[in-house]
């Protein structure tokens, strides 16, 4: 069932990057605001998108790569990435097992510390002068590709763009192999391996 969360996060991660203008993001981000009110407001929001398009915590890289180059604080994006214990599938897993008071519950303290996790590390960061620069053009960057064998493999990889040579890009990092066993053999399993 993992196979199914991670394929399914990618995919919305990608049609979110893809089909989402850089100018919603922007205005929903409020890129150009003051940081006393751009941070926070960033901080809350980063987790309700993590909600929204369900990106689990391998799908949600990619991702927070798209936000922060679409000018999500680095605090809203930490809160981004840290919001995997709050996807949709999740809730409902806290809602069967202990009740909607409980996971309620679970999914608010989770939110906040999310949220104040988020702040504290934008502070920290930008005090030391460790925040790093956004790369606006991480689209035109990264080429995901996906790739199906005929014995059931999936093989996610992230590609570096043409030069301006010419010459095709390389392979830097596969981020996934999903091999689908037989129900003997067990679960699906994750491997990575750097080319």
């Amino acid at each position: 069932m993992l196979w199914k969360d991670l394929v399914g996060g990618f995919l919305i991660a990608g049609a979110l990057s893809a089909f989402v203008p850089a100018a919603f993001w922007a205005a929903l981000f409020l890129k150009g605001a003051s940081p006393w009110l751009q941070v926070p407001v960033n901080a809350l929001v980063g987790p309700l998108i993590a909600v929204i398009s369900f990106v689990c915590s391998i799908g949600n890289v990619p991702m927070a790569a798209v936000l922060w180059a679409s000018g999500i604080s680095f605090g809203g994006v930490l809160s981004f990435l840290y919001a995997d214990l709050i996807v949709l599938p999740l809730l409902d897993v806290y809602r069967r097992y202990y009740g909607w008071r409980m996971a309620a519950y679970i999914a608010a303290g989770f939110y906040v510390t999310m949220v104040l996790a988020g702040l504290i590390m934008d502070v920290a960061f930008t005090a030391a002068g460790l925040v790093p620069e956004p790369n606006p053009n991480i689209r035109a960057e990264l080429t995901t590709s996906a790739s199906i064998t005929p014995s059931g493999s999936i093989s996610l990889s992230v590609r570096s763009p043409p030069t301006s040579s010419g010459s095709t890009g390389n392979t830097r990092w596969i981020m996934g192999t999903i091999t689908s066993m037989p129900m003997i053999m067990g679960p699906p399993i994750m491997s990575m391996r750097r080319n």
